[in-house]
C-alpha cells in the first residue's frame, strides 16, 4: 500500500493515515504518517506513506485518516 486517496472541500487539511493488522485501530498499526493536503473539488487528493506498506493475501487490513480541517463536501464527520 502506498497512500490512500482522501477528500476535502476547499482548504487546507492535515492528517494521519494508518494501517492495521485486523478489523480495528485497536489492532497492530503496521504503518502511519502524518501529512497535509490542500483540496478544492471532490475529486480524491492522494497521500502517501513514508514507505511502501507490504501487505499479505488472506489478512485483514483496517486503513484509518484521523483528518483535520473545514467541513468537506461529505460533511463534518
Amino acid at each position: 500500500i502506498v497512500g490512500y486517496g482522501l477528500y476535502g472541500g476547499g482548504g487546507s487539511y492535515t492528517a494521519r493515515i494508518s494501517l492495521h493488522v485486523g478489523e480495528s485501530c485497536d489492532t497492530e498499526e503496521i504503518g502511519s504518517t502524518p501529512t497535509e493536503y490542500e483540496a478544492d473539488d471532490d475529486q480524491p487528493v492522494l497521500v502517501y506513506f513514508e514507505d511502501p506498506i507490504a501487505i499479505e493475501a488472506d489478512t485483514t487490513y483496517t486503513a484509518a485518516a484521523l483528518i483535520t480541517g473545514p467541513n468537506s463536501v461529505s460533511g463534518s464527520m
